[in-house]
C-alpha cells in the first residue's frame, strides 16, 4: 500500500533538489537566446527546446518514462531498449499530462529567477533548465501516488464522489490546508540556505502545490 507519510517524505526530499536545481540556474544569466528559435544556429528550433527534446528521448531509450510520476515534455518518443526493473505500485494507467502547465510556470520563473543579460553560456544554462524543469513536473505528477494513497485510505469516500463526478467534493476532501501551509512555511524557510529569493520560492510553490492536487484530481476522476 502506498503510504501517504512517505509519500510526503518523498516530497520533501523533491524539495532539496528543486531548490538546488533553480540556484545552479540562478548563477547565470537569462540568456534568452537559448529560447529563441533559430537564434543559436539551429534552424527553427530553440537550443532549449531541441535539448529538451533530445534528453527526453535518450531518457525513453532508458525507460525513464515507464514510472507514473516520470512524464515527457515532448511527444512520439522512442521505445525503451533497456529493461528496467520497476518498484511494483497499482496506480492505474493515465495519459494525463500536465507538462504544458509547468512549462508556462516555470516561463514565468525564470525571468524572475535570473539576471537579465547574456554571458554565452548556453548549453550549460538549457541543461539546468531541463534539469529543473524535469524536477518540478516528477514533484507535479507525483500526485498520481498521493491520489492513490488517499483513495486507498478511504475508498468508500471517494468512490461516492468519483461516481458522481464531484470535483468540488473531491477537492475539497483531497485538500489538507494545514500540510500545504507546513510545505510553503518550510521551503520558504530553505529558500536563503540555497540563495533564492524566499518571495519567489512561495509563488513557484503554491503554483506547484495547485498543479499537483490537479493531477490528484484529475487521476482520480479517470481512475
Amino acid at each position: 500500500m502506498l503510504e501517504l507519510n512517505q509519500l510526503r517524505k518523498d516530497l520533501e526530499a523533491m524539495e532539496n533538489s528543486i531548490l538546488f536545481a533553480l540556484s545552479e540556474r540562478s548563477r547565470f544569466m537569462l540568456n534568452n537566446n537559448i529560447y529563441m528559435p533559430g537564434a543559436t544556429g539551429i534552424p527553427g528550433l530553440s537550443l532549449f527546446g531541441f535539448m529538451l527534446r533530445a534528453t527526453e528521448e535518450l531518457h525513453a531509450k532508458l525507460g525513464n518514462y515507464l514510472s507514473a510520476e516520470d512524464v515527457p515534455f515532448s511527444n512520439n518518443l522512442p521505445k525503451p531498449i533497456i529493461k528496467k526493473e520497476l518498484v511494483a505500485i497499482n496506480l492505474k494507467p493515465t495519459c494525463i499530462n500536465l507538462n504544458q502547465e509547468v512549462m508556462l510556470i516555470y516561463k514565468n520563473l525564470i525571468p524572475k529567477l535570473c539576471r537579465k543579460g547574456d554571458d554565452g553560456c548556453y548549453v550549460l544554462t538549457a541543461t539546468l533548465d531541463i534539469n529543473a524543469l524535469q524536477l518540478i513536473s516528477r514533484r507535479v505528477h507525483y500526485g498520481f501516488l498521493i491520489a492513490e494513497s488517499k483513495y486507498l485510505s478511504d475508498t468508500n469516500s471517494y468512490r461516492k464522489l468519483i461516481e458522481t463526478k464531484n470535483k468540488d467534493g473531491l477537492l475539497k476532501k483531497l485538500t489538507n490546508h494545514n500540510a500545504e501551509r507546513v510545505v510553503l512555511e518550510r521551503v520558504t524557510k530553505k529558500a536563503r540556505s540555497y540563495n533564492l529569493k524566499p518571495e519567489l520560492v512561495l509563488w513557484l510553490y503554491k503554483n506547484v502545490i495547485s498543479l499537483t492536487k490537479k493531477a490528484e484530481l484529475m487521476y482520480l476522476l479517470q481512475r
